[in-house]
């Protein structure tokens, strides 16, 4: 219990002290134990004690009075648990140094139960699975994961490239052993990034196999990978006979649940013969050019001369000596030769001492050349992986090639041999696929697909569905999908998927691009109209309405009219910015104006302050007023960058403004939000000081103009953010058009407001021969003025 096997030793003829030390050996045996009666794997397992004995030079001790003997104690497990529990009572009571075998998986954990409790190596050489690894501190294994098998497909797929187009469907099983290869399968895909189109799971009692792979089939997928078993992969093939899925358009691939002799073979028709298994020659024709997988048996020179050797063996001493052998008898031969040169490397370590752990160390990095090649366990509980390709032609699974994993991380990680290497896969032969063919099937076949041209501004069609390459709707899109056209998103540089459409955004841009430019020269002409009326020919109504102000109205209202240009066309950075700052400049601009023109009306009349403020005082505290916008604005675009990028819109991409940054459109919303607050916080303190001075009488009305103005921009601004959140994305047109409609009617509005009583008031004065300029500064629309009023005209002056 403690984990120390005892060296019981007993003298030769040469005087010197020999010890045994024995190994247990777990095999299906048909006698009782101790009776010759066994398996080959049994007959190689003794043999590999023989040759280690032959092969190895005597271990003595420093003083050379003592030697170390190895030998192997089968017991019989019969193969059932059961029978097994009095063999392995047998290991527990005896002096035995390590367990080798078994595969039976009930009768493997007990023996690793007892590994653990007697801390002692156990090494299989036919049953390993990851729960074994996890669960028995002192397991070992001289195969690999049975999952790992899984790897192997993956790596195979990759290098005859495929999968690159989404063609791969795996399927598996509802079992234990199926489902852990259908993941790892999963798992080895995505490391070698394979695009799988189509994993599924058949359940028989479900969905008939012709439903199932006529499923497969209208997925597209073009490499099926079968973890199966073998009267399951037997349906399938029938089904996919079927559906005409069994030829060059296809690659049937199967692990090696199904992939073996048996998969063709079917129980004999033939009266009182039913236990017979015959070929089937349709199964024969129809896995005709599967691929398949599996462990490489014994291989090499090593294993050619042990055959040599085996075959001449005396089958009254081994009995069941002959051609026939099991898969795993060269893997049991590995595995006594592994766990005796682990104790003779310890042995002759004399830096590590003889404890259960060196033990366990030194047996996991021996390296030795057996009959499966070379045994490297690389310090993990399982051998390198390593498997054969096979390929069925010809009514014959042949080996095709290998594929071997990197010597390290393997049990760690999903790992693989780079594309320098092959991905591990070395191919000796061709394979043949289902046309009796060697050359790689083209599996590349897709369905045609419409598809808008920008550069043609018209639908085409790829018949083969593969020449042309669908691009994302970015500025460099040269083809896009057809669902693209009139979806009111510029998906195209040139904005044809949006011309030929019924609200064609293109024209609405043109007719808006007009309207725009004429509101430009009008805006441009009132601009010249004050420096015409105030200087040149002196006119009472320019002057006593501030020529600084309408200066700085016609200003911003120009370049706030022409932001809306910044909407035009595909979506850029720079224009997404543009929207931003020109807009959210000019409106704070006019609004900041408009309260400084109705505080000069507050200063002069409600404060009764007589003292003149300069003009560019007033302007100003115009600019100080747009401050905190201004770094609003700043802040927004360091914090939360309004960039253009690809957005997915309603299960679409669309090339978009939106904010980004470190801190993402979150950010952008809250910014908006206080951006919101300053504006009112403005409007609010406008309407205050409006409220009172409302009684002011301010020569030609322009305390009227004003508070117009004000609430007419107010109420621009609520709809206008109301009605741009209410349409949500799908309604991306009306979104577009609201905006230019407000954004053009709020600031031409201001603009009439302000100058068409002014040019009404001029031509009016003009047709009439009333004088534009009063000397005397006195209203000349009311002459019983006050000296109120005329103060107050003083100071307007």
């Amino acid at each position: 219990p403690e984990g120390n096997r005892e060296i019981i030793p007993r003298m030769n003829e040469d005087e010197k002290v020999i010890s045994n030390i024995n190994f247990a050996g777990l095999f299906q045996m048909t006698g009782k134990d101790g009776i010759i009666d066994s398996t080959s794997e049994t007959i190689f397992a003794r043999l590999a004690i023989q040759d280690i004995e032959y092969e190895e030079e005597p271990i003595d001790d420093p003083e050379g009075n003592r030697e170390f003997y190895f030998d192997i104690v089968i017991k019989n497990t019969e193969n059932i648990p059961s029978k097994a529990f009095s063999s392995l009572l047998q290991v527990a009571t005896g002096n035995f140094f390590g367990i080798i075998g078994t595969e039976n998986d009930l009768v493997t954990r007990q023996a690793g139960a007892l590994s653990n409790l007697l801390r002692i190596p156990f090494i299989t050489h036919a049953n390993n699975k990851i729960d074994y690894v996890e669960d028995y501190e002192y397991f070992s294994s001289v195969i690999p994961i049975e999952t790992r098998e899984a790897r192997a497909l993956a790596a195979l797929i990759k290098f005859y490239g495929w999968g690159n187009y989404g063609d791969i469907s795996v399927i598996g099983q509802p079992n234990e052993k199926s489902t852990a290869l259908f993941e790892e399968f999963i798992e080895s895909a995505a490391a070698l990034d394979l695009d799988i189109n189509d994993p599924r799971v058949f359940y028989e009692k479900v969905e008939s196999p012709i439903e199932f792979l006529y499923n497969i089939r209208n997925s597209n997928a073009r490499v099926l990978v079968f973890f199966v078993d073998i009267p399951t992969m037997q349906s399938l093939l029938y089904a996919g006979d079927i559906l005409d899925m069994i030829n060059e358009n296809y690659v049937w691939i199967c692990g090696s649940l199904c992939g073996n002799d048996n998969l063709v073979l079917e129980p004999s028709t033939v009266p009182g013969e039913e236990w017979k298994f015959i070929p089937n020659p349709k199964l024969q024709q129809l896995a005709n050019g599967l691929i398949t997988v599996g462990l490489p048996s014994g291989h090499g020179h090593l294993f050619d001369d042990f055959m040599d050797r085996y075959l001449k063996l005396n089958p009254y001493e081994y009995f069941g000596a002959g051609p026939d052998y099991s898969i795993y008898a060269p893997y049991a031969y590995d595995a006594v030769k592994l766990i005796v040169l682990g104790y003779r490397n310890l042995l002759l370590n004399e830096t590590l001492e003889e404890t259960p752990e060196n033990y366990l160390y030194s047996l996991r990095n021996t390296v030795f050349e057996g009959l499966t090649g070379k045994v490297e366990l690389a310090g993990t509980p399982e051998r390198r992986p390593e498997y054969f390709f096979k390929n069925y032609y010809n009514n014959n699974f042949y080996t095709v090639g290998t594929w071997l994993s990197p010597p390290t991380n393997y049990h760690e990680s999903v790992v693989f041999y780079d594309e320098i290497f092959d991905y591990g896969v070395t191919m000796k032969y061709d394979i043949y696929f289902h046309n009796n063919s060697t050359d790689l099937p083209d599996l590349d076949i897709r369905n045609s697909f419409d598809y808008w041209s920008c550069s043609a501004r018209e639908i085409k069609t790829d018949e083969s569905g593969r020449s042309i390459r669908l691009d994302e709707p970015t500025p460099d899109a040269s083809n896009i999908a057809s669902f693209y056209e009139c979806d009111g998103y510029v998906d195209c540089y040139n904005m044809s998927d949006e011309f030929n459409c019924s609200f064609s955004i293109p024209i609405a841009m043109i007719i808006f691009g007009i309207i725009i430019l004429l509101i430009l020269i009008f805006i441009f002409f009132c601009f010249i109209s004050i420096f015409l009326f105030t200087f040149i020919i002196k006119t009472d109504v320019f002057i006593t309405a501030g020529p600084e102000f309408l200066m700085v109205l016609c200003i911003f209202c120009f370049f706030g009219v022409g932001s809306f240009l910044a909407w035009f066309g595909q979506p850029s950075t720079v224009s997404c910015n543009f929207q931003l700052w020109l807009l959210s400049t000019c409106l704070v601009f006019v609004v900041s104006t408009l309260l400084v023109k109705v505080f000069r009306v507050f200063y002069c009349f409600y404060l009764n302050f007589m003292k003149k403020i300069p003009p560019p005082l007033y302007v100003l505290i115009i600019f100080v007023l747009t401050l905190p916008v201004l770094f609003i604005l700043l802040l927004w675009t360091i914090i939360a960058t309004i960039e253009a990028d690809i957005e997915d819109v309603n299960g679409h991409y669309h090339y978009v403004c939106s904010s980004s940054g470190f801190a993402g459109q979150i950010a952008g919303y809250v910014f908006f939000g206080v951006m919101c607050f300053y504006f009112l916080l403005l409007f609010l303190i406008t309407i205050i000081l409006q409220f009172f001075v409302r009684h002011v009488i301010v020569p030609f009305h322009e305390n009227r103009h004003v508070s117009t103005s004000i609430y007419n921009l107010l109420i621009v601004c609520i709809v206008g953010i109301t009605i741009y959140f209410i349409l949500d994305e799908e309604q991306n047109t009306a979104q577009w058009a609201v905006t230019g409609v407000l954004i053009i009617y709020g600031f031409t509005s201001t603009i009439l407001i302000h100058f068409i009583p002014k040019f009404f008031h001029i031509t009016q004065s003009i047709f009439k021969k009333r004088p534009l300029h009063n000397k005397k500064n006195k209203d000349n629309s009311d002459k019983s003025t006050s000296s109120e009023n005329n103060s107050q005209n003083d100071i307007f002056e």
